[in-house]
């Protein structure tokens, strides 16, 4: 691995470099050396450079000028453009390579079964390292109000930027994402792209009523997905916890915020499902269920990414992280006859500005498929719940979970079906 370690850590230089001084919120390192110093070092190199790319954002971008590739939205492997290290290495082993040094997850397709490497947007990448990085650095910095200030901070940072409705910065913007992600515009049910005032009102976009059908929508035993995402599927908590999320706080209780309502709706022992929302996923999520809603009530206060390798520590990304959380008394059929509770947790993350609710009233009443609410940038994770002996998710779903690896669905799909319910 000689040769990949000195590769990684050119690349690390390149994207950690920055042409700004520190500012007085960064991170002085002590005057003894040694491990200590170098790991402040690096701490403030990455707080830097998460300032960085966000300060980038409010310039405008320009696929052709490469501008993209320093700002917040551009992928970290967006560093194989610098011809140094394209002429070095094949994309297949760039993708090892940025895997090996955690810097993107496999996904599978669910439709092709082709798996592949998904790019994490450079803050995100950067947002990790701050936090997880296996050093002195984690070990010491971890739990530091300077280090949540930073990430809440720059979030609420981000957030004012793609607020902003100055259109030679915004379209600009608009037109490095659709080419970057590759967004097909012709499912927009806004098509003309200067109708958009914000950067956040076209992440937040909506789309055609025919670009996202409703698998089996006349059927109530069928749930569907609630986001364009990547999807993990948990028959219950134990199994989520033993493979995917490795939060030291993580539960049911944790996550909702009340335990007594935990109990009470979904048991000791419920199913879950995680839609994790990257950047170039469509920012609106759905009712997995016809149902009636209680209001949002909200929880935490923190700002990490929900990007898997944070998951997959200690780090209680899902309790701790800005959330709001909703009861649906849902339509889903039960043994007993009676309705299905199912949870529904909208959870902000890194440079998340908002969640919002199409209706926040209490016994608002959705179908399934109905768009229920966005997210402004950043990457997002919905989590649903319901009690364990009343869902059976789709055989492939849980087959690619238990591996360890997210499959990539989009709203609408069909997901699970009620227990008991004829195969459909």
């Amino acid at each position: 691995m000689s040769g990949v370690s000195h590769v990684i850590g050119k690349v690390r230089d390149a994207l950690h470099r920055s042409d700004s001084s520190s500012s007085e919120d960064s991170y002085s390192p002590p005057t003894s050396p040694g491990p200590k110093q170098e790991g402040r070092e690096r701490h403030a190199k990455l707080a830097q450079s998460l300032k960085t790319s966000i300060e980038n954002s409010e310039k405008p971008e320009s696929v052709d000028s490469n501008t993209i590739h320093n700002s917040a939205i551009a992928p970290a492997t967006h560093a194989s453009k610098h011809a140094w290290i394209r002429d070095m290495f094949s994309e297949q082993e760039l993708d090892s390579m940025f895997a090996y040094e955690h810097m993107g997850n496999y996904v599978i397709n669910r439709k092709t079964k082709e798996k592949k490497f998904e790019d994490m947007p450079i803050y995100a990448r950067i947002g990790m390292h701050l936090l997880f990085n296996q050093s002195y650095l984690s070990q010491t910095l971890l739990g530091e109000k300077r280090v949540d200030k930073l990430l809440r901070d720059q979030s609420f940072k981000q957030g004012q930027i793609y607020d902003r409705e100055d259109p030679t910065v915004v379209q600009p913007h608009i037109q490095s994402f659709i080419e970057t992600y590759q967004i097909d515009t012709s499912q927009l049910l806004q098509p003309d792209l200067k109708a958009y005032k914000t950067f956040n009102e076209f992440f937040a976009r909506r789309m055609k009523p025919d670009a996202r059908p409703i698998d089996a929508l006349e059927d109530p035993a069928i749930i569907t997905s609630a986001a364009d995402c990547r999807l993990t599927v948990w028959n219950n908590v134990a199994t989520a916890t033993k493979v995917w999320v490795k939060g030291k706080n993580f539960s049911i209780p944790e996550l909702l915020g009340d335990a007594k309502l935990s109990e009470a709706k979904f048991g000791t022992n419920p199913s879950l499902a995680i839609f994790r929302l990257a950047p170039a996923d469509y920012h609106r999520f759905h009712s997995p269920c016809t149902g009636t809603f209680s209001a949002p009530a909200s929880r935490g206060s923190k700002y990490y990414t929900v990007n898997p390798q944070a998951v997959k520590t200690e780090l209680d990304v899902f309790t701790a992280n800005r959330r709001d959380i909703r009861i649906i008394e849902s339509n889903i059929p039960s043994a007993s006859g009676l309705a299905t509770p199912v949870g529904i947790v909208a959870i902000g993350a890194l440079l998340v500005g908002s969640i919002g609710w199409t209706d926040r009233s209490e016994g608002y009443k959705a179908v399934k498929g109905d768009d229920i609410g966005w997210f402004q940038y950043g990457g997002s994770t919905v989590i649903i719940i319901l009690p364990g002996d009343r869902i059976k998710w789709d055989d492939d779903l849980v087959d690619a979970s238990e591996q360890g690896i997210e499959v990539q669905v989009r709203a609408g799909e069909r997901i699970g079906q009620a227990v008991g319910a004829s195969p459909s």
